[in-house]
């Protein structure tokens, strides 16, 4: 699973929608980076291609995304 660098991390959320953002925020906080971009990606999935275009960051290859999207 790839991690996620700081910075790399807060240009992602400079993306994000405010309200969905928000509403991950309050239903997983305390979280890490990776654990909140699963989430995210799971609530907004036209995110998913955003992240592939600008960060070549495939969500796919997070086993936990996976998991949550397909379970």
């Amino acid at each position: 699973m790839p991690k996620l660098d700081q910075y790399t991390y807060d240009s992602i959320v400079g993306y994000m929608d405010d309200d969905i953002r928000d509403r991950v925020h309050n239903y997983m906080a305390p979280c890490n980076n990776e654990e909140f971009l699963i989430e995210y990606c799971a609530q907004d999935r036209s995110f998913e291609e955003l992240l592939k275009a600008e960060f070549h960051i495939d969500m796919w290859d997070y086993p936990e995304f996976v998991n949550r999207i397909c379970n």
